[in-house]
């Protein structure tokens, strides 16, 4: 069944690498162009565990179309929301 936004909660999970670091996976809701006036604060969540993040792994369904656009926009919003560098 297709069910976008079936999960909106932010998923926080405890690991350990392998030199023995404890590190926290956070997955969050994913970005999405026009997004619902309903998932707002859902979208907060994800631009705040982002803000908190040392690392940043971005998917991308490459299979999609609109792949190159997605990205681009996942990236011009990080960099606007959390001024990273160009």
């Amino acid at each position: 069944r297709d069910a976008p936004f079936a999960s909106l909660e932010t998923q926080r999970r405890a690991g350990r690498l392998s030199d023995g670091s404890e590190v926290v996976y956070v997955d969050t809701v994913g970005f999405v162009e026009s997004l619902p006036h309903g998932l707002v604060q859902s979208f907060a969540a994800t631009l705040e565990a982002a803000r908190e993040s040392d690392v940043l792994l971005l998917v991308v369904d490459c299979a999609s179309a609109r792949a190159v656009r997605q990205r681009d926009t996942v990236v011009s919003t990080l960099r606007n929301e959390l001024c990273l560098p160009e």
